[in-house]
């Protein structure tokens, strides 16, 4: 038992020491939103984490009213960050958004982050094919322009009035295909009711373009040339 208790003493000792370079005082932080969708639908259970870049010090959950309101603690180690489905993988249904109050801001002391209304668009996948169905020789050169499901903000402020502000860039891949790639599979993460943008030249011929529309979760595009 006695052994126990020191083991927890060292454990609390490690933890105070380790996090008080990182943590301002007793300062606390209220972060709180709705996330809807770009339909002004509530987004429920997304993940909302605050803190640094390196230290989580405030988590929440969105309600069914895609609500959230919670206390963070703050970090003493440059910008103050507020994470919306942070490091969402590419099978994840919505975008990620990200809040930040650089250090150098000239509010970075506030107390209250009253976000309003955050836009969290909904995922879209974009499955590229290519085939070569012709048995053509030449080189075939695609550049392919599509949104970005990864949102960066600075925080302003008043209310932030995220919903209203375009975020997503966009996100350029480039294919070169040869005589002996015949076919070519590719999967890519953007959002819902955008529209990715297909340029393609053979050899060294003139650009032209496809636009395809991703109004889709699933979105499957066949370029057979």
């Amino acid at each position: 038992m006695l052994r126990n208790l020191k083991l927890l003493a060292v454990c609390i000792l490690f933890v105070m020491t380790s996090c008080a370079e990182d943590v301002i005082d007793s300062r606390r932080i209220r972060v709180a939103g709705r996330l809807i969708d770009d339909m002004d639908s509530p987004v429920s259970n997304i993940h909302i984490t605050s803190g640094s870049k390196t230290t989580i010090l405030g988590a929440s959950v969105s309600e069914i009213t895609g609500n959230f309101d919670f206390v963070s603690l703050e970090s003493n180690r440059g910008e103050f960050q507020i994470q919306i489905n942070s490091g969402a993988q590419r099978d994840s249904l919505f975008a990620e958004v990200i809040l930040v109050n650089d250090l150098s801001s000239p509010n970075r002391s506030r107390l209250n982050y009253d976000l309003g209304d955050i836009i969290v668009k909904p995922t879209a996948f974009l499955n590229l094919k290519t085939q070569n169905t012709s048995g053509t020789s030449d080189t075939l050169k695609i550049l392919l322009d599509y949104t970005s499901n990864y949102c960066s903000l600075e925080l302003d402020n008043d209310k932030e009035l995220l919903a209203k502000r375009r975020c997503y860039s966009t996100h350029t891949s480039r294919i070169i295909l040869h005589a002996q790639d015949l076919n070519y599979d590719t999967r890519l993460t953007s959002v819902k009711n955008e529209i990715a943008r297909l340029y393609y030249r053979f050899n060294n011929g003139f650009q032209q373009v496809v636009e395809i529309p991703l109004t889709n979760t699933e979105n499957t595009y066949v370029f057979e040339y």
